[in-house]
């Protein structure tokens, strides 16, 4: 079992912006693009096994904006009325895959250009 801890850094001078940005753990990776419109287009994959049971999370500073319930790897965007410049988007996601191993978001977020 894999489990990695989620934690909201409390700097939004010390998170990297939105724009293109790549968190890597060791059972997955997020991915976060901003077009100029200012939509947030995101997505989670697991290195191994994206079948199985995915809840995510979207915070835009500390309002849940989205929420998913599914048994493939999520994705999603976030609406320019909701993610407001100097905000901070961050991600809550937790997979248990087709093997029951439960695998918990890195720590992440980044800032809204």
């Amino acid at each position: 079992m894999t489990v990695l801890t989620v934690a909201t850094p409390a700097v939004a001078e010390d998170l990297p912006s939105c724009v293109d940005h790549q968190w890597v753990g060791d059972a997955g990776v997020i991915n976060v693009r901003t077009s100029p419109s200012r939509t947030i287009a995101w997505n989670v994959q697991d290195h191994t096994d994206n079948s199985g049971l995915w809840i995510a999370l979207v915070y835009v500073d500390k309002r849940l904006v989205d929420k998913k319930s599914q048994n493939y790897n999520p994705h999603g965007s976030v609406s320019p009325r909701d993610s407001r410049p100097g905000a901070v988007f961050r991600l809550d996601i937790t997979h248990t895959d087709s093997q029951g191993r439960t695998s918990q978001s890195v720590p992440n977020g980044c800032v809204i250009p």
